[in-house]
Formats: C-alpha cells, sequence, structure tokens
C-alpha cells in the first residue's frame, strides 16, 4: 500500500560447499518507470572489532559520513574499527575483505550489480552488542531507474567467501 507501483523482488540464496550466494532480480511490472535505492544489510560476526581490518579499494573514494552527515575522501585502504561508523564509499565494487585475527578468518565480499560500499557500527554502544559484529554491505546508494517490460530485469548478487588465515 505505500509504494504505489507494480513490482516483483526476487531473493534466491545458494549454500555452496565454497560459499554463499544471494541474487536478488527486481522487475518492474507497471507500465512507468519508477526509481529506487537497494542494499543489503549484511551483519558478520566477529571475535572482537580490535581484531578485525577491513580491507578494499576504499582510499580516494567519494564519501558520505552519515554520522556527521558531511561528504569526504576515503584515505586509506585498510578500515579499522575506533568509533561508531556510518559511511558510504561511493563506487566501490571491488572485492572487500575482513580479516578477523581472533577467529583467524578471511572473509571476502563480491559482488554485481551494486555501484557502492556502506560501513557500519555502533561502536561503544554495549546494547546492540558493538563489540560482536560488523556491517559491510553493497548498495545502491543513489537510485536506479526500474525499467518497463515484460523481460527487462535488473540483477544483483552477492558472494560470501571465508577461509582459515
Amino acid at each position: 500500500e505505500i509504494w504505489p507501483y507494480d513490482f516483483e523482488y526476487r531473493v534466491d540464496i545458494t549454500l555452496r560447499e565454497e560459499c554463499l550466494e544471494w541474487e536478488v532480480i527486481v522487475k518492474n511490472l507497471g507500465d512507468e518507470e519508477f526509481d529506487y535505492t537497494h542494499g543489503l544489510h549484511t551483519y558478520f560476526d566477529v571475535s572482537s572489532l580490535s581484531n578485525v581490518e577491513i580491507e578494499g579499494q576504499f582510499q580516494g573514494a567519494s564519501t558520505l559520513d552519515r554520522i556527521k552527515e558531511c561528504d569526504g575522501t576515503g584515505d586509506s585502504n585498510t578500515l579499522k574499527i575506533t568509533e561508531p561508523v556510518d559511511m558510504m564509499y561511493r563506487g566501490v565494487t571491488a572485492p572487500i575483505v575482513i580479516k578477523d585475527t581472533g577467529k583467524g578468518t578471511k572473509v571476502t565480499i563480491e559482488r554485481e550489480g551494486y555501484t557502492d560500499t556502506c560501513v557500519w557500527s555502533p561502536y561503544g554502544n554495549e546494547a546492540q552488542g558493538f563489540d560482536k559484529f560488523i556491517c559491510v554491505e553493497p548498495i545502491c546508494g543513489s537510485p536506479v531507474k526500474a525499467p518497463v517490460g515484460k523481460f527487462k530485469e535488473t540483477k544483483y548478487m552477492m558472494r560470501v567467501s571465508c577461509e582459515k588465515l
């Protein structure tokens, strides 16, 4: 009722021996184009944020700090979480790696179709269990147009794999 467009949103999840995959398909079933934003809120269990480094192509990327409500530029390809963060990295689409020395694991996030990456942590918030998870999510932070047409669809994919360090 709150979304005035006729559409289909399908999520297929596949558990493979070496990874977990999400495929998201958006179909515009109506007769007019519409805009939408899209993201997968993926929360990763960690031993402690003090043991975690997030690696990706963040340096030089245009950023939107949603806590400070300001734009900026990524200054490093390695992120350590030491304060609350809600940061969108525009144009960061290459694989992201979460290294956790406490668990001795390396989680790799690959995706297709998503234009940006968001990193979120309520660091310091004990009620939210801040020290035991990190959110690293593929998103389309700017509106995407859903094309009209019976056989037109927009596809997104995310693959998460984990290996021992």
